[in-house]
């Protein structure tokens, strides 16, 4: 049973801002977006992969072009996957609310929150977002892995980071 002081919903159901980074909010603002441009009634993990890879935090990008990636193709092939839907229907207004969030991504947001404070932090952050993410086997995994790239090695970097960020 999730403990309220732990959960990252606040009881309207909303999203709790004061759970994560700024830059993590921003991240998740943006898979808002993102679900919205393609025309989708929720946010997906898909979304959420394409918000930490267009966001301005070094970690993505560094993680990335430290493993032979770009995020630019990265993001294409999740384009080809997941086109936008035809322009002229429009979607409800997706908000940060449990009801516009898949259950991968609420599984998701919750193992950030428990490995945040695992970690000793007071918010969650987009490392622990990636991590999170890179711990579920499925579709982000595989668009992140290639001949040269291994999940583990990417995690691996994720730890060296956080680790480097508290010295």
């Amino acid at each position: 049973m999730i403990r309220i002081e732990n959960d990252i919903f606040l009881p309207n159901g909303y999203c709790n801002p004061d759970c994560f980074s700024a830059a993590t909010w921003q991240v998740l603002q943006k898979a808002v977006h993102a679900a919205e441009t393609h025309q989708w009634e929720m946010v997906r993990t898909c979304h959420l992969l394409m918000a930490l890879l267009q966001s301005k935090d070094h970690l993505a990008t560094k993680l990335l072009q430290d493993n032979g990636l770009q995020a630019a193709d990265v993001l294409y092939r999740l384009d080809q996957q997941f086109p936008p839907k035809d322009s002229r229907v429009t979607c409800e207004r997706i908000h940060l609310h449990r009801e516009y969030l898949s259950q991968q991504v609420l599984d998701l947001l919750r193992a950030a929150r428990f490995r945040q404070m695992d970690m000793g932090r007071t918010k969650v952050s987009t490392g622990d977002l990636w991590w999170c993410l890179l711990e579920r086997p499925g579709y982000v995994t595989a668009v992140l892995s290639t001949q040269n790239t291994k999940i583990q090695q990417l995690k691996a970097q994720i730890l060296t980071w956080e680790c480097e960020l508290v010295s």
